[in-house]
């Protein structure tokens, strides 16, 4: 399975619980398994950083309300060490009492120019 493939996992995992009441934590620990089991070893696997907290990646215990953006955008490094590490795809929301909102459409997908 491609990186990409596992980052567009990651990615649908984070989207489908950046609702009120889920808890950042909670969030980073589901987006983690959606990485494991994939074919590959995951030092860290993680998703979500916020657009509005300072020290985003330190604020785990923070409970998601409406209004609230984070920027859903996986980010692996490999177990080894090697190879790529990072982000391949990536969007904006907001948070609301439903879905959230997407404030830019980046494809889901690599492009090579």
């Amino acid at each position: 399975m491609s990186l990409l493939d596992i980052h567009k996992a990651m990615h649908q995992t984070a989207f489908e619980l950046l609702r009120p009441g889920n808890r950042i934590l909670d969030i980073e620990e589901k987006v983690a398994e959606a990485a494991a089991g994939r074919g590959r070893e995951f030092r860290r696997a993680w998703a979500t950083q916020s657009g509005e907290l300072a020290e985003a990646f330190f604020k785990l215990n923070t409970e998601l309300k409406a209004g609230m953006t984070y920027v859903d955008h996986p980010w692996t490094e490999l177990k080894s060490g090697e190879g790529f590490q990072g982000h391949t795809i990536g969007n904006t929301f907001i948070v609301t009492e439903g879905e959230p909102e997407m404030l830019h459409k980046t494809p889901l997908e690599l492009r090579i120019v």
